[in-house]
């Protein structure tokens, strides 16, 4: 009789688990044993926003490629994580020198094309911690984050990565001064077409002033007529400044202007983190 009994009920409860098993659904994530969240019922994917692998189990494989905080905001375009990081772009220049969202200089690597293809954690470090020719802008996480959203949502996910070769050389003889190099380079540094030029760290990165993407300096943008009359009389046009007039000779601003533009860089110039 309690034989009979115990078949009984695990007759019953192999029933009752098969209709269960059949009702749910079969794409419920496994983020969903972990996570709790709401929106998932509305938006029906994890990793369509967060990346991952949602048919992991283990955490160090289901979390591959995760995307955490302001970043995985990137599909909504709407919310202010993504809108943050519009503003963060074109306050801080990255369009001087970087390609993003289709449009920008081509003086370092195209961030459309490495958006996709870069951990989180990469991204942010290369944002925070910058190369040496890049503007280190004193960004905590959250912003960097904010940044990150947009660069993932303007980015180009099946984009080949390109990648910048660095030589090193040495003794033998110096490079060859240019006319940035002498005037400029003892107080600023840019990223040009010749490569990465100048020194000096008293001055602002002049990387791409001439672009058209460079940000507003006193609410205006720059020329090739506003660096000249800059460069001659520094004060009149900013009596707050510090920098000295610079005699240029014959020939000296158009080079200098030249590569203050957002040409492309020389071959094996410049370095990619």
């Amino acid at each position: 009789m309690a034989l009979r009994r115990a078949l009984l009920i695990a007759a019953l409860l192999l029933a009752a688990s098969t209709r269960l098993a059949a009702a749910a659904p079969r794409d419920v994530p496994s983020c969903l044993a972990c996570h709790a969240t709401r929106h998932w019922a509305v938006v029906a994917s994890c990793t369509g926003c967060h990346r991952g692998d949602a048919r992991a189990a283990r955490a160090g494989v289901a979390h591959t490629g995760l995307l955490r905080g302001p970043a995985a905001a990137w599909r909504l375009p709407h919310v202010g994580a993504v809108r943050d990081g519009e503003w963060l772009r074109d306050v801080l220049g990255c369009r001087r020198c970087h390609v993003t969202g289709g449009a920008g200089g081509a003086l370092a690597i195209s961030l459309d094309a490495i958006a996709w293809r870069r951990e989180q954690d990469d991204l942010r470090r290369s944002i925070q911690h910058p190369a040496t020719f890049m503007p280190d802008f004193g960004l905590a996480t959250w912003q960097a984050d904010r940044l990150i959203a947009l660069l993932l949502r303007d980015g180009q996910r099946a984009a080949r990565e390109e990648r910048y070769l660095v030589r090193f050389g040495t003794g033998g003889a110096p490079a060859r001064a240019n006319a940035f190099v002498t005037r400029c380079g003892p107080c600023h540094r840019a990223l040009t077409s010749e490569g990465p030029l100048g020194a000096g760290s008293a001055g602002p990165n002049l990387s791409g002033l001439l672009g058209g993407f460079y940000p507003r300096t006193d609410g205006r943008a720059w020329d090739r007529a506003r660096l000249e009359r800059w460069v001659k009389n520094p004060r009149a046009e900013n009596p707050r400044t510090t920098m000295a007039p610079v005699a240029l000779e014959a020939g000296e601003l158009d080079a200098i202007a030249r590569l203050l533009g957002a040409g492309s860089p020389a071959p094996g110039a410049i370095a990619s983190r």
